[in-house]
Order: C-alpha cells, then structure tokens, then sequence
C-alpha cells in the first residue's frame, strides 16, 4: 500500500522520458545552509543532531512534485528520537515514513503541480537521532523502493525521472568521548554520597 501512494500521483508519468545527463544529488546537511555536511563533528556520545535532507536537482523540467529515499545508518551506534522523521511542509501530501526496520528510514513525499525548484538545493525532510556509540558511523542513503519497478523517487512536473542520474551521498558522523576526567568526577561523586549516607545512618 505503501509503496503505490505515490505512484497514484503520477510518479510513473516520466518511465518513457530519458533521464539528465546533469549528475543530481541527494545529501544530509546538519545546519540547515542547504550545503552537503561530508563530516559531522562535535556531537557527544549520548547527544542529539538532525540530520537534513536535500536535493540537488535541476530546474529544467518544472521543479520537484514527488521524492523518495531510504536512509541506512548503523542502529548499533546510534537510535531515532521518538519522533525522529517528518518531511517538510512545502510536501503537501500525506508523508509516507517507515521506520520498522532497524537501521533504515523510508520516507516519501509529494506535492501537486506547480513544482520546487532549486537553486541552490530543495529542502525534503529531516532525520533525528541520539548518538548511543563514540565511534564513527555512516549515515547513507539509496533509492526508496528498489525492487518496486513502479515507482519512481524523484519526478518533475513534466513527468521527467530524475533517478538515473541521482547520485546519493553518505555523511560520516564522529562522535565526541566523554573524557575521562568526567569518569572520575562522577566516580568520586558517587564516592562521596556513599560517605554521606553512612555518616548519616
């Protein structure tokens, strides 16, 4: 069911059109400026970050009506928010999220004509996180879908497909060590209310 929502909205209209011969992008940025993040630094294990989701796409065939992506990441080392997903507002149709897969997020969105063009990026959605882990991970990405021949993730106004020429990017994402000094402090903290209990009793 899931699967065909948005092939009712004419994501297959494009399957005769040849695709680009323009390389698009998909990519995770983590501040919302709309450029690609290779890199996340500067998170502590046990912090939070948004992971956001653009495309790179021309504007040549009337803008953006419809995307999908899988976003892979490695559930050993980091786990959703509760309310870890949502696609942007300017989709207006019923987001599609599928997170029953550890390790994986579907989602898929569109919109009815007129389309979104870049540039410099067109924003899809966002992804949240906590870091469980303080080794570094790759948050990938893919086509949403694959096996399902009919449907297609990123389609114009014009009814072109833009998955042949879609290239997706992955972000590594460092985590931050809690310093050991921070081990001790807590050690002998813990210490130190161990005392006061026994002084006490």
């Amino acid at each position: 069911m899931e699967k065909t929502i948005l092939a009712s909205m004419a994501l297959v209209v494009g399957l005769g059109v040849s695709t680009t011969s323009t390389a698009q992008s998909v990519f995770f940025s983590a501040d919302l400026d709309g450029v690609r993040d290779p890199v996340i630094d500067g998170i502590p294990a046990g912090g939070m970050f948004t992971a956001h989701i653009y495309a790179d796409i021309d504007d040549m065939h009337g803008g953006l009506i419809g995307w999908g992506v899988e976003a892979d990441y490695d559930p050993t080392k980091a786990q959703l928010k509760i309310s870890c997903c949502e696609t942007d507002p300017q989709w207006i149709l019923p987001e599609t999220i599928d997170t029953s897969v550890s390790g994986k997020v579907s989602m898929v969105d569109g919109r009815f004509a007129p389309g979104i063009s870049a540039p410099p990026s067109i924003y899809l959605g966002n992804i949240s996180f906590e870091i469980t882990d303080e080794m570094g991970w790759t948050l990938s990405m893919q086509d949403v879908f694959p096996d399902d021949d009919n449907f297609d993730g990123f389609v114009a106004a014009d009814g072109f497909v833009y998955d042949g020429s879609i290239e997706y990017l992955s972000t590594q994402v460092n985590a931050i060590p809690i310093p050991a000094a921070a081990y001790l402090f807590g050690s002998g903290l813990l210490g130190l209310i161990g005392v006061a209990r026994r002084t006490v009793a």
